[in-house]
């Protein structure tokens, strides 16, 4: 097999040419002339060839004898080699003669060869040439990791975006009044006449700025003092203007006096049976104040004509500092179950808390919310 695969090899060495011209040399019956005629070439160009031909196929240095016998050998190689590779057609038209030959190559031809070899001086032999048997190709197999590993970069991926959506959520600050703060709300002045000012909620409110958190200090409860103050709160950052006098807040809003402001903390509530409400008055004067209020400057009525004082408990304000905020409370003069007993009266349409001569920079102030039956 390595013999014939060793022939095959030298043939294909040859040029098209060549391989037309050794082709009608192993047909037979031909002499160089009427192989040129056949082809369209000289007789010398045809000497030519078959010398290149010797030359390659290793027949050069045989004898006579010898080199026709083993150059039957080839011509079955060449009729495969020449089914898979098809040389060039005969030419229409002759082509020009080629470039002189060796003097070695034609001598070997013209001299030793006065004639073609015939079909019976080559030793022709039958070659049976099998196609390569086609290579085997194996699909690699896909790994167990390489078909899991693209879900799990996906889930993964998945869950870097949602941690990061997560943080960049509990990084952001909440907005004004979302963590419980209730922002300050500073009324628009209302026409003359008792009017009522409208909600937090009402667009005719306008917001200023939210009231920072405070510490919460104990109320003041009959039979016990006033406790210290505790400044620890941003004040007002923007002043206030002054509330107009004609002007009826809710409760929960805060009253602006002349740098002096009251916060009416809640409606009247139930502590123990007792009716009461919680204030706060914040200092923004600039200067130290040191006054004191008695409980009866608040008053508690209703539309029907019903009205309760506040108690007579003193209320002192003394080394009041500027740029702080006290918390105090107020009780009135009726017990939560009659005060309960009027709003069950469904003449009763609200509650009015009233607040006068509390200091020269704020001589008035009023609350009034609807009574819901």
């Amino acid at each position: 097999m390595d013999e014939l695969n060793g022939r095959v090899g030298r043939l294909r060495t040859l040029t098209p040419r060549e391989r037309d011209v050794l082709g009608l040399v192993c047909q037979g019956g031909r002499n160089y002339e009427e192989i040129g005629t056949a082809l369209f070439i000289s007789e010398r160009t045809v000497l030519f060839h078959m010398g290149n031909v010797y030359e390659k196929l290793g027949l050069a240095e045989l004898s006579k004898a010898d080199r026709q016998r083993d150059l039957g050998r080839f011509c079955p190689l060449l009729s495969y080699l020449n089914e898979e590779e098809p040389s060039t057609a005969p030419p229409s038209e002759p082509e020009p003669e080629p470039e002189p030959v060796e003097p070695r190559s034609l001598v070997l031809v013209a001299v030793q060869e006065d004639a073609p070899p015939s079909r019976r001086d080559m030793a022709v032999e039958t070659v049976s040439m099998q196609p390569p048997e086609p290579p085997i190709i194996y699909e690699p197999r896909t790994s167990f990791w390489r078909r899991v590993l693209p879900f799990l970069l996906v889930a993964v991926g998945s869950m870097v975006v949602g941690a990061l959506v997560l943080n960049s959520c509990r990084s952001t600050p909440p907005p004004p009044g979302a963590t419980g703060q209730a922002p300050t709300v500073m009324p628009i002045p209302t026409l003359p006449g008792p009017t009522v000012a409208p909600s937090a909620t009402s667009v005719s409110a306008v917001v200023v700025t939210p009231v920072p958190p405070v510490t919460v200090v104990a109320t003041t409860r009959p039979g016990t003092p006033t406790p210290p103050p505790t400044p620890s709160f941003t004040p007002t950052a923007i002043p206030l203007p002054p509330t107009p006098i004609e002007t009826i807040l809710r409760f929960g809003q805060t009253w602006a006096g002349d740098r002096l402001y009251v916060t009416a903390k809640n409606a009247p509530s139930n502590n123990g049976g007792s009716t009461y409400m919680d204030l706060s008055v914040e200092n923004q004067t600039g200067q130290t104040l040191n006054f004191g209020v008695l409980g009866t400057a608040f008053s508690l009525s209703t539309n029907t004509g019903k009205f309760y004082a506040g108690r007579d408990d003193k209320l002192p304000f003394n080394d009041f500092l500027t740029g702080t905020k006290r918390d105090f409370t107020v009780w009135f003069n009726v017990s939560w179950n009659d005060l309960q007993a009027v709003k069950l009266d469904r003449q009763v349409a609200w509650l009015h808390v009233e607040l006068k001569d509390f200091n020269t920079r704020l001589p008035q102030a009023q609350w009034r919310d609807d009574v819901i039956h």
